[in-house]
């Protein structure tokens, strides 16, 4: 899987956030089809609802969407008592709710309750401020970023799944190298059978050319210039770069206010070599720091 899953960000002007006021029950029901029948209550320590509804209300992995109801319908599927994490990376108003647990209750007997009582998980991370965190599920960008080993995900190196930690700045100043997390085109789900949220790095900006050579290497050529530049990629190994011989031979152009996106992984890929380049209105923002075991990173690159 190439998708990354939002783990937590907060605040959303809907809900509001902060301790005290926020009483110890929260209703809310999922808007998107097919989830529209589905009902999430949250309960827990005064203040701790309205954090969590308003993490959920900034956005959810699954491209999921909620809304604040008087009361939840239907009978409980199931439920999962969830600890509060906070990091250093963590807006200080919030920090204090690190440690804290509430229950989430889904009800409305779906045949998705239970994807969605497994999405909420046991673990909520909260950051705040202008940055979002990323679960990533997939080897797309091993070895840069790592998911956790096993039968279901190959290729991955970890044993957890990396989370980043996105700034939310768009799609303004990206440079090349950066590590962005984007909304994906309706192409990529075409071609790669899923889209969403996806995690790649910046390869081409926008109005440039590139190449793809029968070696695996990549080169780049400036709007209005006839010189390619042979891209440096030190976290390609030798191996990895001749895995994927697809694109090889093969020139995209990159639009304007677009950008050209590849992952590190190239083999287990599917990036804009199939899907075309990605808008900048649908770029959430650069990677600042990577999360992995409970250490907050910061590798070269990565500003």
């Amino acid at each position: 899987m190439k998708w990354l899953v939002l783990v937590a960000g907060v605040c959303a002007v809907l809900v509001g956030c902060g301790g005290g006021g926020g009483g110890s029950n929260v209703a809310l029901r999922l808007t998107n089809p097919p989830l529209t029948h589905l009902y999430i209550q949250v309960r827990g320590p005064s203040g701790v609802p309205r954090v969590v509804t308003a993490a959920l209300n900034t956005g959810h992995g699954s491209g999921a969407t909620f809304v604040v109801v008087p009361t939840v319908h239907g009978q409980k599927d199931c439920s999962r008592t969830v600890q509060i994490n906070t990091l250093p990376v963590t807006a200080p108003s919030l920090r204090k709710f690190g440690g804290q647990k509430f229950t989430a209750a889904v009800y409305g007997r779906s045949n998705f309750a239970p994807a969605v009582c497994r999405q909420l998980g046991t673990k909520l991370l909260l950051v705040g401020g202008n940055r979002r965190v990323y679960r990533t599920p997939s080897s797309a960008m091993e070895p840069t970023l790592h998911c956790a080993k096993g039968a279901a995900t190959l290729g991955c190196l970890g044993t957890a799944d990396d989370q980043v930690v996105a700034r939310l700045s768009g799609g303004t100043n990206l440079r090349r190298l950066d590590i962005a997390v984007f909304t994906t085109p309706q192409e990529a789900a075409l071609k790669c059978g899923e889209g969403g949220v996806f995690v790649k790095r910046v390869i081409g900006l926008p109005g440039e050319t590139v190449r793809e050579d029968d070696h695996g290497f990549i080169w780049t050529r400036r709007p209005g210039s006839n010189t390619w530049a042979k891209l440096n990629e030190p976290y390609l190994s030798a191996p990895s770069r001749l895995a994927d011989s697809a694109h090889f031979a093969q020139v995209w152009h990159v639009p304007k206010s677009e950008y050209f996106m590849m992952g590190d992984n190239r083999s287990e890929s599917c990036d804009s070599r199939s899907w075309g380049s990605v808008p900048a209105r649908l770029v959430i923002g650069p990677v600042v720091q990577i999360i992995r075991n409970g250490n907050v990173l910061t590798p070269a690159g990565i500003p």
